[in-house]
């Protein structure tokens, strides 16, 4: 699979099922470097890059949804082969869903399996606060207490320059977002919530829900926003479980 918004690492042909990784923001590839080796034979590993990062860090980032979707979805377009899943932290699970959202207008083979992580459900999505217009120090001491950056990066203006452009534009797509439009769906759902993620509540978490009339499966995750990665092992084991009872369905 060569094109510009997917990167494997691993490719796995003869995997039953391909999960697609979508970043949360100011995120890349690198959060998803340790998912291919975790998930075994269960699924390929692929992460969407979005402009802005990795290999395409001289192209601008996206700062709207609707853009951003138009740009990618033909990506996704003619997908022969296994099955798909999509797997989203925060501002990814929106795009993931957006994405869903767009095939299914368009009449393309949607995912069998969804997983939402770290965010509420589309419908749900509140004005933000503004953060993309933030000063510099302002912005840098939200990151901090969010705990999504190492404080060594943060504390190292040459990095954070070069990091704080991607991460406005990609807060200004996450704050000006509104959910389109789009009929329920019907594959499997499985959301995750940290336990003590001062972004949003486990409860509201559960409303994804709402989103699907399949399967539905909501996990507390021990940990803040970015359980992700400081909880990535029992993330990956509960991905498994579900991946396990798709594929073997």
């Amino acid at each position: 699979m060569q094109n510009p918004w997917f990167e494997i690492r691993r490719p796995r042909n003869e995997c039953p099922l391909r999960l697609f990784c979508f970043p949360f923001a100011g995120g890349n590839c690198s959060t998803y470097s340790e998912w291919p080796e975790a998930l075994g034979d269960l699924a390929e590993v692929i992460c969407v890059q979005l402009p802005g990062r990795g290999i395409r860090f001289n192209e601008r980032p996206y700062t709207r949804m609707e853009p951003l979707i138009d740009a990618l979805v033909p990506a996704f377009r003619g997908l022969g082969g296994n099955p798909f899943a999509f797997f989203g932290h925060s501002m990814g699970a929106l795009i993931a869903y957006e994405v869903s959202c767009r095939l299914r207008t368009i009449g393309v083979r949607q995912p069998v399996l969804f997983f939402a992580s770290g965010t509420e459900p589309p419908h749900l999505v509140q004005q933000g606060e503004g953060l993309y217009r933030w000063n510099d120090v302002d912005l840098i001491a939200r990151l901090r207490r969010l705990n999504g950056m190492p404080d060594e990066i943060l504390e190292n203006r040459e990095l954070v320059d070069l990091l704080l452009p991607v991460i406005r534009a990609d807060f200004e797509l996450t704050e000006t977002y509104k959910a389109s439009e789009c009929p329920g769906f019907d594959f499997a759902l499985g959301a995750f919530g940290g336990s003590d993620d001062p972004e949003v509540s486990p409860q509201i978490i559960t409303r994804w829900s709402e989103v699907t009339s399949g399967k539905f499966q909501f996990t507390t995750i021990p940990g803040d926003h970015f359980f992700l990665k400081s909880r990535r092992s029992e993330l990956l084991d509960e991905i498994r479980k579900m991946i396990g009872a798709c594929v073997n369905a």
